[in-house]
């Protein structure tokens, strides 16, 4: 009965992540005259279609190999989080940008290279991009609160929740084949707490676009 209840718990957490992820867009669309609507809307509905493939395999009990799944959303992720900082934090040449991003594709070749067996699947590219972020993210900090940054509480924000985020997204990276193919009873509460820090960051997300039109652009700037 205990397992039934756990497991129940799991999916409802599954749902809430899909929730949080419409009241996104909705948010979204009420603030669409934010500077990060675009950029907004587009990233929440790459993780909404994410998140509703997994139910809809689901519930229609459709057996599909998702590996090549958990290599794609890790490096779009990655990409979003790098082009917001990049091009809106640091105003660096949309060009510059592209070519990061192109060659920040060699960790995701590789992994589709070595193949992609539950059995033996490992998410070495989930870790590089998350190890990234989170090195990224903590730099932002570092400027922020160093005063080599417009200061904004706003900024700083985010930058905590996606250092949260991506520290534990590179501590399940490391036995993700444990997580897959470990026993069910263990595994299942580390999703659940995976699940739980996820919603955080959504509403992270979501709390970050609703107010970023509502401050000075002088919050993206790299430097005074």
């Amino acid at each position: 009965m205990f397992k039934n209840l756990f497991e129940l718990s799991g999916y409802l957490l599954w749902y809430i992540s899909i929730l949080l992820l419409v009241i996104g867009i909705i948010v979204q669309l009420i603030y669409r005259k934010s500077s990060l609507f675009k950029w907004g809307i587009t990233y929440f509905f790459f993780l909404l279609s994410m998140e509703a493939s997994s139910v809809l395999l689901y519930v229609f009990g459709i057996t599909v190999n998702t590996m090549y799944l958990r290599s794609i959303s890790p490096f779009v992720s990655f990409s979003f989080i790098m082009y917001l900082y990049l091009n809106f934090f640091y105003k660096i040449d949309k060009k510059r940008i592209i070519v990061f991003l192109l060659i920040s594709l060699l960790p995701l070749l590789i992994q589709f290279n070595t193949g992609h067996n539950p059995i033996s699947y490992q998410s070495y590219d989930r870790m590089i991009y998350s190890m990234f972020l989170m090195a990224l993210s903590m730099r932002d900090i570092y400027l922020i609160i160093a005063g080599k940054v417009s200061y904004s509480k706003l900024r700083l924000f985010l930058g905590n929740a996606i250092l949260l985020f991506y520290s534990f997204e590179t501590l399940v990276s490391i036995p993700s084949n444990f997580l897959l193919n470990g026993e069910q009873d263990l595994v299942l509460w580390i999703w659940s707490l995976r699940a739980i820090v996820l919603q955080c960051y959504y509403v992270a997300l979501i709390i970050f676009i609703k107010n970023s039109g509502r401050i000075s652009s002088s919050f993206l700037l790299d430097s005074r």
